[in-house]
């Protein structure tokens, strides 16, 4: 067979593409798991490249010893997917997961890609973290989240203190997330999660300002699989599928 996980709001029931932001152009409406089983003649599995991230990690990676785990990527923007029992929770519009659109005040007055206002995604992102300390007058020649850490790890205040204010921001929310769903375990992956401590000490205050006390110890630990995760969450879904045909 084949497994996919691809960028985009993704129907797994059908493997389509049912939208996308304006970074993928044209995206939203493709029939993806029917090209590709027309083009293959294999059964086809699509699922959306953060929640296939979330899936490998929970399953295969730093997830594996938790039954339930939040897992969140923060690169270029922030996703997420909460899996329990090997199983991702997909909502009634597949949408369940998008952590990057959860609104926090840090965020007001700064443009989201999916065209609104006030969500996190715009200044704690790789891309959001550099926008942030633009915004308060830091170097216009800093264009990544490259860039911006090697200036931290160099000791610069005003880099050190966007990812910090980013690092708690994020931290908050991830609190008021886990006050709803409850984890067993929070698993961090993506370019940001290999920030130093001036990222993960401000995510960590953040998280205990805002997680209730039953939730305040879930430890929050970074991914193993690396870029590997979404290819191997991709993977486990469709082997979902196999085994459960085999058994009928």
């Amino acid at each position: 067979g084949v497994a996919v996980a691809s960028a985009g709001v993704v129907d797994p029931a059908a493997g389509a593409i049912v939208s996308a932001t304006g970074t993928m152009p044209g995206w939203g409406g493709t029939p993806l798991g029917a090209m590709l089983a027309e083009a293959t003649g294999l059964n086809v599995r699509v699922l959306n490249d953060v929640h296939a991230h979330g899936l490998g990690e929970a399953t295969l990676g730093a997830g594996r010893p938790y039954r339930s785990v939040l897992s969140i990527a923060v690169g270029t923007g922030i996703g997420g997917a909460f899996v329990e029992d090997g199983r991702v929770a997909f909502g009634a519009r597949g949408i369940a997961g998008h952590v990057g659109h959860v609104g926090h005040r840090l965020g007001e007055g700064f443009a989201c890609p999916c065209g609104r206002d006030g969500h996190i995604e715009p200044v704690a992102s790789g891309t959001g973290v550099v926008r942030l300390y633009r915004s308060r007058g830091g170097s216009p020649d800093v264009n990544d989240g490259a860039e911006l850490r090697r200036l931290a790890d160099r000791g610069d205040a005003e880099a050190r203190r966007a990812f910090s204010d980013a690092g708690a921001a994020l931290g908050e929310v991830l609190g008021s997330l886990a006050n709803c769903l409850d984890p067993e375990a929070i698993v961090l992956s993506g370019s940001l999660s290999g920030v130093g401590e001036y990222w993960w000490a401000p995510l960590r205050a953040g998280y205990r300002r805002q997680a209730m006390d039953p939730v305040r110890g879930v430890p929050l630990v970074r991914g193993t699989l690396g870029g590997d995760a979404p290819l191997l969450g991709a993977l486990a879904y469709a082997a979902e599928f196999q085994e459960e045909e085999c058994t009928r």
